[in-house]
């Protein structure tokens, strides 16, 4: 010991100076403040031990003031490495951002006409060598889908995966049925929601997604407008958001088409209205402000329908609804709803 040592020790407690002794031949030692706090600040007040705070939440006590310091300009040193290697992550994404040319912008390309962005899936569709992922919340035109099958045969055979999410009332439209049994049959993947999903259509290096920076009187994107995003960072964030979208989606062949429901179930208005607006992706906060009803009753009056219908399960109620239903007349889209999604028919 110095002369400094052995002044303090001279006047330690007995309990502090064992732990001085500890503390020395383990400069390592984790010392639970709890329990030895009396002697810890015995030890601090005559410059035998530094506060480490490096170590919050577990006290420590350096035995020399540069073992804490110096771990302090390591922890320092750390930091400022991470901070240059991000530094340079960031030059390296900054420096694969296309030039703003041709309406590109930062990785986005607007497309202001249905022609160019179908344009565009087409050529991207003739580049694709993985998969394929598309989610269609509206309806599709019979033709178009006939006129897709043979392609998504194509695609399938050449080794290209498809994945597909289709709204519930979807079962009961003839196209978009065959469509999806035929890919299905050929090693697709097609789901049904009834949730409220975007419309999109995503490859390995591009996704389309509405322009919601225009929007329409009753708050959905323009139709004749979409955005292509073009730079990997934003095709994985539209991937991750389709990716949320399916594990929600249930697969299309387990929610069975069920058989055409008696005329002899009584199914009342408001029963009515409510799986309207559900079909139609109403949310059920729009219901029960729209009816003047809370959120719980309108889900116990989906429930209900579901009995009558001999159906359990809210999806296995949309479907049985839209199948019974839309034998008779199709369904109307209630006015002032939101729907907000665009209308690119031939993808």
């Amino acid at each position: 010991m110095d002369k400094r040592e052995n002044e303090a020790s001279a006047r330690l407690s007995q309990r502090a100076y064992d732990l001085y002794l500890m503390m020395r031949r383990n400069a390592s030692l984790q010392v639970d403040e709890a329990e030895f706090g009396p002697e810890l600040a015995e030890l601090q007040r005559y410059g035998l031990t530094v506060p480490n705070d490096l170590r919050p939440g577990r006290p420590k006590m350096a035995l020399e003031a540069g073992t804490a310091y110096r771990e302090q300009v390591d922890a320092g040193l750390d930091e400022l490495e991470a901070l240059a290697c991000r530094l340079r992550e960031l030059r390296q994404v900054l420096d694969t951002l296309p030039d703003p040319h041709d309406g590109i912008v930062g990785g986005l390309r607007v497309l202001s006409s249905k022609d160019e962005a179908n344009r565009l899936l087409r050529e991207a569709e003739a580049k694709e060598q993985r998969e394929v992922l598309t989610a269609h919340p509206l309806d599709r035109p019979q033709s178009a889908t006939k006129a897709r099958k043979p392609k998504e045969e194509a695609n399938l055979r050449a080794g290209i995966g498809i994945r597909t999410i289709y709204p519930v009332s979807a079962r009961a439209r003839p196209g978009e049925s065959e469509w999806a049994e035929t890919v299905i049959a050929n090693g697709g993947e097609v789901r049904l929601s009834s949730r409220r999903f975007p419309r999109m259509v995503i490859y390995s290096h591009l996704a389309v997604v509405p322009d919601y920076t225009r929007l329409g009187p009753t708050g959905e994107p323009a139709r004749d407008r979409a955005v292509a995003l073009l730079h990997p960072a934003l095709v994985a964030y539209a991937r991750q958001i389709f990716e949320g979208e399916w594990a929600e989606a249930i697969p299309w062949a387990v929610v069975p088409l069920p058989e055409p429901v008696p005329e002899a179930v009584r199914i009342t208005g408001i029963q009515r209205s409510i799986i309207k607006m559900r079909v139609n992706e109403w949310t059920y906060d729009q219901i029960a402000r729209a009816l003047s009803i809370n959120e719980r009753t309108a889900r116990r009056h989906i429930g209900a329908l579901g009995q009558l219908l001999g159906v359990k399960g809210e999806l296995a109620t949309v479907a049985a609804w839209t199948r019974f239903e839309m034998a008779r007349e199709r369904i109307a889209t209630p006015e002032g709803l939101p729907m907000g999604k665009p209308n690119f028919n031939d993808r």
